[in-house]
């Protein structure tokens, strides 16, 4: 298997030779988004609480090493600024999704 280009705003370090795909043309930066839901009555203090562990979790098992090493852009994105988040990131994929409707 050959990777063609990734989808990240510069080239990973892991894969200097992969271009990105905005090298090639292409106006695509995205991810494999991952992250944890709660009910909305203890939406923060269970987040919160979530992140510590999942800090602390990737410390000790090397999880962050891994996915990086894997050619994963890992980033965090703090529970104030998920609201903003989660909205840019609804909006990019519907503008792809109405591109692509034929």
């Amino acid at each position: 298997m050959r990777m063609l280009a990734v989808a990240t705003e510069k080239r990973l370090p892991q894969f200097p030779d992969v271009p990105t795909f905005k090298e090639l043309g292409g106006n695509w930066v995205d991810g494999a988004y991952r992250g944890v839901a709660v009910p909305e009555v203890h939406a923060r203090e269970r987040a919160e609480a979530g992140v510590r562990h999942d800090g602390h979790a990737e410390q000790g098992s090397g999880l962050r090493k891994k996915m990086v090493d894997g050619g994963f852009e890992v980033i965090d994105v703090t529970y104030e600024k998920m609201p903003a988040f989660m909205k840019e990131r609804t909006q990019d994929y519907m503008g792809t999704a109405k591109l692509m409707a034929w």
